[in-house]
């Protein structure tokens, strides 16, 4: 009985907040293998992505991914960039993040705006 109750859907909870973690993951791992190059794929990938770290942002590898779907759909660095300073944001005391924030500035020739965020 547990179990069924656990599986129903809440009414007042946005349906993205009923998937359980290993649910998400599966999801990710999904959209990620199947967005190509194109845009639409790509588009719902990052809309996945976004939600997922709604409710998870302290999952490191997963800004990481969001920001390279990003670049890879825009064609520029300005949403990957805009990615990274979040996720400095909602997991300030991540080594990973911001090794990766600094070397996608670097990369982008942008290093100068890394002191804005610190």
């Amino acid at each position: 009985l547990l179990m069924m109750a656990s599986h129903q859907q809440q009414p007042h909870q946005p349906h993205h907040q009923q998937y359980s973690f290993d649910q998400w993951s599966d999801l990710l791992a999904h959209v990620s293998s199947s967005s190509s190059s194109q845009g639409s794929s790509l588009a719902s990938a990052i809309t996945h992505f976004k939600s997922f770290l709604a409710s998870y942002p302290l999952c490191f590898g997963y800004w990481l991914k969001l920001a390279d779907l990003e670049e890879q759909y825009q064609g520029t660095t300005l949403a990957a960039t805009a990615t990274h300073i979040r996720a400095t944001q909602c997991a300030p005391y991540c080594p990973e993040i911001w090794t990766n924030y600094v070397k996608h500035m670097h990369k982008s020739q942008r290093l100068d705006d890394v002191d804005d965020v610190i």
